[in-house]
């Protein structure tokens, strides 16, 4: 019994197996079975720790997917927002470009209503040549008289000069009418003064 407590927990000596007791055989195989269990625990322990570590690497990876996935989404959302805006207006530019179609479609049958009546105008323009040219007569004719008449207000300016001369002349005669009766008339002044009236 006292190799019970001196006995190491592993095979002691070199003894098989076979050379064993029931007693050594009995220590060998507990202290086998811990053997195997330390082992296996240690085993268990470095499997654990590269299971921690390939799952940790794993979740950092798929947490790495997770987060660029999420990116991408964001970015995929905010440019087709932005297709969409630009969807938006490229429709408000084709209505608007409709709309511009058909004022352009209006204008052109008005613009093909007005050719047809280019004969008509070719027509007027003659007749207003024609017109123009009778015009051109006329005023030619007005200038001639024109120039007559010139010529006579310069005639007439004429006389008017000369007759201003001529009431210049009468006036200087009245004047001295005017001069002459005042001196005739000053004795009659002075008898009138001396006479008194009644």
């Amino acid at each position: 019994m006292e190799n019970e407590h001196t006995t190491p927990r592993h095979k002691q000596g070199d003894k098989t197996t076979e050379e064993m007791n029931q007693e050594e055989l009995l220590l060998y195989s507990i202290n086998y079975f811990h053997e195997s269990l330390e082992k296996r625990a240690e085993m268990i322990a470095i499997n654990s720790r590269w299971t921690n570590r390939v799952i940790r690497s794993g979740m950092s990876g798929l947490m790495l997917i997770a987060l660029s996935i999420l990116f991408l989404v964001v970015i995929v959302a905010k440019q087709m927002n932005q297709v969409a805006d630009v969807m938006v207006r490229l429709d408000q530019q084709m209505e608007t470009l409709v709309t511009d179609i058909g004022q352009m479609e209006h204008y052109v049958d008005a613009i093909g209503g007005s050719v047809s009546t280019l004969p008509l105008i070719v027509e007027e323009i003659s007749e207003m040549e024609k017109t123009v040219n009778k015009l051109g007569g006329h005023m030619t004719e007005i200038s001639g008289r024109m120039d007559h008449t010139e010529v006579v207000v310069g005639e007439v300016i004429s006389d008017i000069e000369e007759m201003d001369q001529h009431l210049n002349s009468v006036n200087h005669i009245v004047q001295g009418m005017n001069h002459s009766l005042k001196r005739v008339g000053r004795p009659f002044r002075l008898f009138n003064d001396m006479v008194p009236m009644p």
